[in-house]
């Protein structure tokens, strides 16, 4: 999957939540749920890694 359409579809869904439609899918939610957490695993991983490396 591309970042373009992985980024496309997390717009979607909250674009979806913040319009409070209905037909939310609860996949959606734990789609953008488990992104986020992903991304913070990312982020501070290398965090730590630059600071290891001495950058930061």
């Amino acid at each position: 999957m591309s970042p373009f359409k992985s980024y496309k579809q997390i717009k979607l869904a909250v674009d979806k939540l913040l319009n409070s439609e209905v037909g939310v899918k609860l996949s959606d939610v734990l789609f953008l749920l488990l992104y986020l957490v992903f991304q913070l695993i990312v982020l501070v991983t290398l965090l730590i890694t630059l600071f290891k490396s001495g950058a930061l």
